[in-house]
């Protein structure tokens, strides 16, 4: 059971709201848990205030069975204690309204007492249950989600069997959960269309500040931009976006903190949230009070600076041209398919542009006060010589330069000792593709550059390579056969050459960088049809099934190694990933055998492992066999099937679960054709989709922009693969 909820913010609907006539202040509660017949039941009494003269009190209660219920209070002038005269259960709104005879007084303090019972389920919603194997037997044990709780493979680490990113998200999971004691518990929000100050302040001090205190190693704040700003810059380029802040219980992944924070100056924003935590202790907040504390501490008004990015859908695309004393830069409302309308393009945000110049002598340097707070703006600079906007690549947008040029800046990137650092080099691969995606440049040039950096050391530069080369694989997955291996050769082209320099093992003298680089071009290689480099993952993964010994795979290989393996072999492997699954070393190595039983490319292991998700998988590991399936080429369209085949019986497996949005994302949204669109519009119009519309919308106009991005792009990456081969003598 949820708590009474505070005051309602204006303009949310009543139906999420709870009324505001009593406040809750204290509550007692006690559960008994049977574990054996999977049942709880209890007792409580909460405390309150009574804000109005009310007969009612109303409370939240999802599939649990209330009764016994009375209230208690000094101010009944006849009998102190009443039972409910009538106990109303709204179970979609997932409410309870008792009612009483004898009014309760304004003013006055009361004690309401009730009992329930109700089935432990496997929901992993409110007071759940889950399993493990204890002694050899089967064990049930429950959990709430009031404590600070989560799967084997967020909490568990072993230094010498897990890999390296086994321990980053143990520590960013635990460091993040952490941070909720702060932003969620000492100050929560006042509702959940201010969720994101939670969410966000977790993600930006649990997983970034804090983390990079701890390893500084580890590089955090720039894998920000591949591991978070990249992915939520592509999420809210979809016109089913939303606003940060909305009046419904919906949360967005895109964050303007880390922008925020980059603009006052990390040290100005801390003290800022400082103030901001120390005037809302013990309370709730909104978004407005967190702007006061971080203008406070910076002189500025935040209010005014943030404002569109909270309450606007969407982001901007900064357009550069360049002029003979400087350049004019225009700002628009950025859409992956490129064509926002007029009613789309009605927002002006406050854009820190963060302009890098470099002046005669080769020194660079960074101008961090200039805001584009109008349509378009002039700005004087030296366009004879490197300049760059959105440095850091810390802002929320998206900066398109002219073909010219981006060849230039290219360049730059790729000498040695650039002026352009490690983040700005990631900005500049992820900026080119998403733009060429949206008619706002050539794929070929967006190709062009990444070509140019194919000598660059730094693995986060490679991430943001591979993930924005994903990006063309995804679309390429049904070309023909000649089309899908040039492109292939250009992916071995770029990570062969880094398999050869760092070899299969990790030394202990190895960096954090060189092993995830070594991971990462190992893993690309093996997927872009490199032979000997699956020989060699094959070669180790035989002495495992042939001895059981595991020790010729290195922990940060085991998922491409089982991947590979399966993908390439038969049904030996796959019965041998399939042992692993039920009983895993280390749960990363069990993640591992997920993804790889659904890499079969032949049709039977394929449907079999469909099978296997509805009898033996447990229901948090389902994602992994839908996610792993849908970048499978042999599997994409199998596992669209196989939701629409079992929809009744998932929907009701994930009844009321924050996952079932997952699954019809990674069943749907690889698929690039627009009769894909329209087969899924057909497929879900009979149906109740309310808990999942966001994400079905979202997979609708990602799978549109992908089949236009196609359309218009085919003959372009077709002739630049062709021009690179010729040149390069493949």
């Amino acid at each position: 059971m949820s708590a009474v909820a505070a005051s309602p913010a204006k303009g949310v609907s009543s139906e999420f709201r709870l009324p505001t006539n009593v406040r809750p202040t204290h509550y007692d509660l006690t559960f008994k848990t049977d574990l054996e017949e999977l049942t709880f039941k209890g007792f409580g009494t909460i405390d309150l205030d009574i804000l109005e003269e009310t007969k009612e009190i109303a409370f939240n209660a999802s599939d649990i069975s209330i009764a016994d219920v009375s209230i208690h209070s000094e101010a009944l002038k006849t009998e102190q204690s009443q039972a409910c005269a009538d106990l109303a259960t709204d179970k979609e709104g997932e409410r309870v309204t008792a009612k009483f005879g004898t009014p309760l007084p304004r003013g006055s303090k009361a004690k309401l007492r009730l009992g329930w019972e109700g089935q432990l389920k496997d929901s992993m919603m409110g007071y759940y249950r889950s399993c493990t194997t204890h002694e050899g037997k089967k064990r049930h044990y429950a959990l709430t989600q009031g404590l600070i709780t989560g799967r084997t493979s967020a909490f568990l680490f072993d230094e010498s069997k897990s890999d390296l990113a086994a321990k980053k998200r143990v520590a960013t999971v635990t460091s993040h959960e952490c941070a909720h004691l702060w932003f969620g518990d000492l100050v929560t929000m006042e509702w959940w269309d201010n969720l994101w100050l939670n969410e966000g302040f977790a993600t930006l001090m649990g997983e970034v500040i804090i983390i990079d205190k701890v390893f500084p190693e580890w590089k955090v704040d720039s894998e920000f931009i591949d591991a978070h700003l990249t992915r939520a810059l592509d999420l809210d380029a979809v016109r089913s976006s939303h606003p940060i802040e909305v009046p419904v219980p919906d949360a967005k992944q895109i964050n303007p903190l880390r922008m925020l924070a980059n603009y006052v100056g990390v040290d100005t924003f801390l003290r800022g949230v400082a103030i901001y935590l120390a005037k809302h202790t013990y309370g709730n907040s909104v978004t407005i009070d967190l702007w006061k504390g971080i203008g406070e501490a910076s002189g500025l008004d935040i209010l005014k600076m943030m404002n569109n990015w909270i309450l606007k859908i969407g982001y901007p695309v900064v357009t550069v041209k360049e002029t003979p004393t400087g350049i004019v830069v225009r700002q628009d409302r950025f859409l992956a398919t490129g064509d926002p309308t007029e009613d789309e393009n009605q927002t002006i945000w406050q854009i820190p542009l963060n302009i890098k110049t470099v002046d005669a002598s080769g020194t660079a340097k960074v101008d961090g006060s200039v805001l584009l707070t109008e349509r378009e703006a002039t700005i004087p600079l030296d366009t004879s010589r490197p300049f760059k906007l959105n440095t850091g690549t810390n802002g929320v947008y998206r900066v398109a330069y002219t073909p010219e040029r981006l060849k230039k800046l290219g360049e730059e990137a790729a000498r040695e000792n650039s002026v352009f650092s490690l983040e700005d080099r990631m900005g500049l691969v992820s900026d080119a593709l998403v733009l060429a995606k949206a008619n706002l440049g050539k794929t070929s040039a967006a190709l062009d550059l990444i070509n140019s950096l194919r000598n660059d050391k730094e693995h986060l530069v490679w991430s943001a390579v591979e993930t924005q080369l994903n990006k063309v694989n995804r679309i390429l997955w049904e070309e023909p056969e000649e089309v899908r291996e040039s492109w292939n050769a250009f992916r071995r082209s770029l990570f062969r050459p880094i398999v050869d320099r760092l070899g299969y093992e990790n030394a202990p003298e190895d960096s954090t960088d060189t092993v995830e680089l070594r991971t990462l071009a190992v893993a690309v290689c093996a997927s872009a049809q490199d032979k000997e480099v699956i020989a060699e993952l094959q070669s180790r993964f035989k002495h495992f099934m042939e001895t059981g010994d595991e020790s010729r795979i290195p922990p940060d290989l085991r998922k491409s190694t089982y991947v590979n393996c399966v993908r390439h072999g038969g049904r030996a492997e796959y019965e041998v990933i399939k042992k692993v699954y039920k009983n895993p070393l280390t749960p990363s190595a069990k993640i591992a055998a997920m993804y790889a039983m659904t890499a079969a490319s032949d049709k039977e292991l394929i449907d079999e492992m469909l099978a296997f998700i509805l009898t033996d998988v447990q229901i948090q590991d389902t994602m992994y066999f839908f996610s792993g399936s849908s970048v499978n080429r042999h599997a994409r369209r199998r596992i669209a099937q196989f939701l629409k085949d079992n929809y009744e019986k998932i929907t009701k497996m994930f009844e009321g679960n924050f996952s079932l949005s997952y699954l019809i994302k990674f069943s749907f949204q690889e698929l690039t054709t627009e009769k894909d669109a329209q087969d899924m519009e057909e497929f879900f119009k009979d149906k109740d989709t309310s808990k999942f519309n966001l994400v079905l919308a979202q997979s609708l106009d990602a799978i549109r922009a992908n089949a236009k991005w196609l359309e218009r792009s085919r003959d372009d990456i077709t002739t630049w693969l062709a021009e690179w081969k010729k040149s390069s003598k493949l």
